[in-house]
């Protein structure tokens, strides 16, 4: 009897860590987009050059609307790649929202790889999502 309790024990403790679930990557949380948007700003001071939509500031307090975001300046110099990331789905209603022609939107997770890789390399040459990375915590 003692031998079946000291199994059924090692057996709970094994299994536990055996089918324990694995953390996230921190670069696959919450909700992702990737875009190509155009730059404003006019990069004097009070006024830098970043991407639509991309927030002035964010409040690490708060976990509303975009949390993080991550660019690079397309070969244009005029738009730039960019992933966003928001706790909420939607943080991203007003550039889902967004439909003109020389913007593009793609969520991760929903679209291709390849396919988001082979659009936006039209726009920046050599452009791979492995070099748009960003961590959100």
């Amino acid at each position: 009897m003692l031998r079946i309790a000291a199994f059924v024990v090692l057996v709970s403790i094994l299994a536990g860590s055996v089918f324990a679930q694995q953390p996230v990557d921190p670069g696959q949380r919450y909700h992702r987009l990737i875009c190509l948007v155009h730059l404003n700003g006019s990069g004097k001071k009070g006024d830098p050059i970043r991407p639509e939509y991309a927030p002035a500031t964010i409040d690490a307090s708060s976990r509303d609307g975009i949390i993080a975001w991550s660019m690079q300046v397309a070969d244009d110099g005029k738009t730039a790649i960019v992933q966003y990331v928001a706790v909420n789905r939607h943080a991203f209603d007003v550039i889902l929202a967004d439909k003109r022609a020389d913007v593009r939107v793609f969520e991760v997770g929903i679209t291709n790889k390849n396919a988001i890789e082979g659009e936006l390399k039209r726009f920046k040459k050599n452009f791979s999502l492995d070099s748009l990375n960003v961590v959100a915590q």
